[in-house]
């Protein structure tokens, strides 16, 4: 085995998503120097090749197939340098007042609630450069945004952050794979940037922790990582005088506990908001895969409990071989179907506060393990924001509904109003929404 490297810095951040990314970057500009260890490879925006097959691969926990423990609810988690920021959809919303007096009323978070927590989002909001202003919709918002103004839905336009496409061409249908154009903001081009441009930052990707090291007295003082270079792996000991572990709601969990931290909480309380896809079929060509995904935000089913709890309702980004998977089977010809309407296709993703919690920890082959059931009113609130999914499609012109349940087929309409007012249409619909239920 080749010796082990030992290296001395301030203090050791593990993971590079907005977490630690943001947390190098506070502490290097601070005047610290910082140990960033990602698992993750780092590549620069040219090197993105935005495949769905290799992206899929490289960027996403079990190449973008990570499942719970029943198979009931699949997890698109990153596992990449850059974290969750370097996948999302570029819709940036500030935390909502509800969930901030949550925090403050039930956890103890005062500040969350007051002045300090509204000077951090304004930070983070000019920092990523959030915007609504020249927000452009393609045809898949255009119709979220249509069905809700001719149901007197709620609907508005979702802020970004930083650059968005343009035109069709700008590649923004591929931010979910890497965005080979580099412009939106994410920690790439936010707080990595920062944390870089002091000259106080040592990032060491490739490199996996295995253990946060503690002292006499029990306080952390660096990690045991493995690092994996051209030549194989070797064992890397980062000392520092503190430790933030960051490595996102699945990795975070495991490493506490390889380090021997007992807590009943850790690996526990987690949060999924679990979300389910219904999209319509057009006449005409949507192509909701070009341009920027999410850009439409519908909150008309947000608030189902006065608490805040509910569903919003998006614009999702979806390329082939997940299209495949979010269609249920009904047969070769209505699977043909469905993948022929491709181009055609407005889908939707209703996306759920929940109240319901899951349990995270690793097998005895280190591979990460979720268990995790929605509760009713979870579901309810799901069902709730299908139904006004649909009820916006049909709103909007379409002229089939499909829903991801197995056990009920696709509605289809006879050419009526193009607002699908039509009373036998608006029969039809309630009476499939029915099956839904």
């Amino acid at each position: 085995h080749p010796p082990t490297t030992e290296l001395l810095c301030d203090c050791v951040v593990v993971g590079s998503g907005p977490g630690g990314a943001v947390m190098a970057a506070e502490l290097t500009e601070a005047g610290f120097r910082v140990a960033l260890l990602e698992r993750g490879r780092w590549s620069s925006p040219q090197e993105q090749r935005c495949s769905e097959s290799e992206s899929t691969s490289r960027l996403y926990q079990e190449a973008g197939s990570f499942l719970t423990t029943d198979h009931n609810i699949s997890i698109l988690a990153a596992s990449c340098f850059g974290g969750g920021a370097s996948l999302n959809w570029s819709c940036c919303l500030p935390p909502p007042e509800q969930v901030r007096e949550e925090w403050a009323r039930d956890y103890g978070l005062d500040w969350a609630a007051g002045p300090a927590m509204s000077e951090a989002v304004e930070c983070v909001r000019q920092r990523l450069s959030m915007h609504t202003d020249g927000v452009e919709l393609n045809a898949a918002n255009q119709v979220l945004m249509r069905g809700c103004q001719r149901l007197g839905y709620t609907a508005e336009v979702a802020a970004q952050q930083g650059w968005q496409p343009r035109k069709p061409d700008d590649d923004g249908g591929l931010c979910s794979l890497g965005w080979k154009q580099g412009h939106r903001q994410g920690m790439h081009g936010s707080a990595l940037a920062d944390a870089v441009q002091t000259g106080r930052l040592l990032l060491l990707d490739g490199c996996s922790a295995e253990e946060v090291l503690r002292d006499a007295s029990g306080s952390a003082c660096g990690v045991r990582a493995t690092m994996q270079d051209g030549t194989g792996s070797r064992t890397v000991v980062v000392r520092g005088r503190a430790v933030v572990v960051a490595g996102g709601a699945m990795q975070t969990p495991l490493l506490l506990r390889r380090s021997g931290l007992k807590n009943p909480h850790i690996g526990r309380h987690l949060h999924l908001h679990p979300a389910m896809n219904i999209w319509g079929r057009f006449d005409e060509p949507v192509r909701f895969f070009e341009g920027a995904p999410m850009t439409t935000v519908s909150r008309v089913v947000e608030d189902q409990d006065g608490r805040g709890y509910g569903a919003k309702i998006w614009v999702p980004n979806l390329h082939p071989a997940m299209w495949a998977t979010w269609n249920p089977w009904h047969g070769p010809r209505e699977f043909k179907h469905a993948l022929a309407s491709f181009a055609h296709a407005a889908p939707l993703i209703s996306l759920v506060r929940d109240q319901g919690e899951g349990k995270v920890w690793e097998n005895s082959n280190r591979r990460v393990k979720v268990s995790y059931s929605m509760q009713q009113v979870d579901k309810l609130h799901l069902q709730n924001a299908l139904e006004h999914s649909a009820r916006i499609l049909v709103a909007a012109g379409a002229r089939e509904v499909h829903s991801a349940h197995n056990s009920v087929k696709p509605l289809r309409l006879a050419a009526v109003a193009e607002d699908g007012s039509d009373a036998a249409v608006q029969a039809e619909l309630e009476a499939w929404l029915a099956q839904l239920r």
